[in-house]
């Protein structure tokens, strides 16, 4: 679905995926809005050649001071490779993990911090689509982070 076109620009618009603008359009019919889990980072998809088993991760660049990513510490330059039960290779993967069934809900997350693996469990912060908070907070309790 297209949601805006650049006139003159040889074409460049944006657009929505079908399945997205799908899944949004069912959660307005059935809730009235959209709810998303939160952390909090700005993160780059990296390649990780295979390290920690997998071969690709998503370098945290950003951490909202406030943010559920901040209270938990975690940092720029850390790699997160695993939220919730799937790894998570890419940004996109974080970003279809963190639906609005994940707000509230305990979820594993693992990284990478200077070569180690770090582990732990924590609760994502509810975000409308608006970005209003909505629920919860990513807890500080992770285990073994610095």
């Amino acid at each position: 679905m297209n949601t805006a076109i650049i006139q003159h620009a040889q074409g460049i618009c944006f657009a929505v995926p079908a399945n997205t603008a799908k899944w949004v359009a069912a959660a307005l019919i059935k809730d009235g809005r959209v709810s998303r889990g939160y952390l909090g980072i700005a993160g780059q998809t990296v390649s990780l050649r295979g390290m920690a088993g997998q071969e690709g991760g998503v370098q945290v660049v950003g951490v909202v001071d406030g943010s559920p990513a901040a209270q938990a510490d975690i940092r720029e330059g850390d790699v997160i490779i695993q939220l919730g039960e799937e790894p998570a290779l890419t940004v996109d993967h974080i970003h279809r993990r963190l639906t609005g069934a994940t707000v509230g809900k305990e979820l594993q997350m693992s990284l990478l911090r200077s070569g180690q693996r770090l582990d732990g469990w924590g609760n994502a912060h509810g975000r409308s689509a608006a970005g209003v908070r909505d629920a919860g907070a990513f807890s500080t309790t992770l285990e073994g982070w610095d």
